[in-house]
């Protein structure tokens, strides 16, 4: 009698000498359990074990199956007692259906609060951001990022919110971050299925691909997908994700890139470019990724990267001695400028600080680093893609601004009767000769690493 009070589902069968489940018994289901197996105990034969009853009884009464079939015997009852011809399935659904709609409303605002930590780059967790929230404590900040603003939301009125976490068990709250994970992978999915939509709605595509080693030293792809918008007449490039790499060969980055195509459900044959950097395993003519892809699909024709071509111009001209003598100048007076406190600068006791501070007031008042800073300065104004981070292209201080503000004049630097490292022009101006010492041969440098790595064929494509 006590099993039986303790379980209102329990009934016991003089005829079979055992005990039975009442829900299971009327409305039995075909089976359970993780190989929806037969079921015998409680539904279809007598339960006798009485060794571990309250075990086996807890046990049955958190199955899935039980569950279910208690609220439609529930269903059926309530139907019963009001007299209605209601179906009980459509019942179960019908409620099925509002449990969805309220469980959707209870994600509303933690899948808008992630999104908005994605959209302003913002790290979800803290150092401590497991276990209940308390809106009070976590308002401050010190338990995450995600966690705060989740507070904040409760504390400006957010209601399904709050009651939410106010009713929900604990290991039902949904802001845990393995939950918050699972949220953002079906987030990812969700962009990249509207992506790769319009990509088939639109035919024809270029493949983008990079490679990048990440803080653990995996090696991944970056993969994009390049393509016309003929809605909005407008060139689009889309982030697709990133990929891990067990080999970087050019064999090996083509199967991963065929098997993406294939995995978006892609057309090979749409495919009309590929870009990559100049590395030999992408750009190889026979062994390369854009090779073996070419074989493949003759139409996907292989770009270089313009932007990698043109940061490697850069690269190369910056080998010149006085451009590279400026550009370690100005590496290291801003590692120094960075890692050195402002009382130590002013304190003249500390002779190696002293010492640097001297060298590079030095350095950076010689009239070969200041026309070698405007030089270059001005290159990069032209070349604005890659250079926005190191120089306006509004700024306007020309090398003899520059060393007003620095209190010197451009003069021409001390040489001696023989010199065979550096050049020594004929004349006794400032201006020319560090025109045909610095100005011209950077120039120079400059337009003949364009011509080698821009060739004719990308004329009517470079503006």
């Amino acid at each position: 009698m006590e099993w039986l009070n303790m379980f209102n589902w329990l009934a016991y069968s003089d005829l079979k000498k055992g005990g039975f489940c009442k829900y299971c018994v009327l409305f039995p289901p075909s089976g359970g359990g993780k190989s929806n197996q037969p079921l015998r105990a409680f539904v279809t034969e007598p339960f006798v074990n009485y060794k571990k009853c309250l075990e086996l009884l807890r046990n049955h009464g958190y199955t899935d199956y039980h569950q279910l079939w208690i609220e439609k015997g529930s269903a059926f009852l309530q139907n019963f007692n009001a007299g209605s011809s209601k179906s009980i399935n459509i019942m179960i659904d019908d409620k099925t259906k509002k449990n969805v709609e309220a469980n959707k409303q209870r994600l509303t605002s933690i899948i808008k609060t992630i999104v908005f930590c994605g959209r302003n780059n913002l790290a979800l967790r803290g150092h401590r951001d497991d276990g209940s929230l308390n809106p009070e404590t976590a308002i401050i900040g010190n338990e995450g990022v995600f966690r705060s603003l989740l507070a904040f939301r409760v504390d400006s009125g957010d209601q399904i919110l709050a009651e939410h976490l106010k009713t929900s068990n604990k290991n039902a709250t949904m802001i845990s971050k393995t939950i918050q994970n699972e949220l953002i992978n079906v987030l990812h999915q969700v962009v990249v299925e509207g992506i790769v939509n319009n990509i088939k709605n639109n035919i024809y595509f270029s493949i983008l691909c990079d490679e990048t080693t990440d803080v653990s030293t995996k090696e991944h792809m970056s993969l994009s997908i390049r393509y016309v918008d003929m809605e909005e007449f407008k060139i689009k490039e889309e982030f697709i994700g990133f990929i891990e790499l067990n080999s970087t060969t050019g064999s090996a980055i083509k199967d991963e890139i065929l098997k993406q195509i294939e995995k978006f459900g892609l057309d090979l044959t749409n495919v009309r470019g590929q870009g990559y950097d100049g590395g030999s395993n992408m750009s190889g003519r026979y062994n390369g990724v854009q090779a073996l892809i070419l074989e493949k699909q003759p139409l996907a024709i292989y770009i270089h990267c313009f932007s990698h071509g043109l940061n490697l111009c850069i690269s190369k001209v910056c080998e010149l001695p006085s451009i590279r003598n400026m550009i370690g100048t100005v590496g290291s007076v801003s590692v120094f400028l960075s890692s050195s406190a402002k009382q130590e600068l002013e304190e003249e006791t500390d002779r190696e600080i002293s010492a640097k501070s001297t060298s590079f007031n030095s350095s950076i008042k010689r009239s070969d680093f200041l026309i070698s800073l405007e030089t270059v300065a001005n290159l990069f104004s032209f070349t604005k893609t890659l250079s926005i981070q190191l120089q306006s292209p509004k700024q306007d201080l020309s090398a003899y601004q520059a060393a007003t503000l620095v209190g010197e004049e451009i003069k021409i630097p001390r040489v001696c009767g023989r010199q065979t490292k550096r050049a020594k022009p004929n004349t006794s101006s400032p201006e020319e000769w560090f025109r045909i010492t610095i100005f011209i041969p950077f120039i120079d440098h400059f337009i003949i690493e364009l011509k080698t790595r821009f060739n004719d064929r990308f004329k009517e494509i470079i503006p």
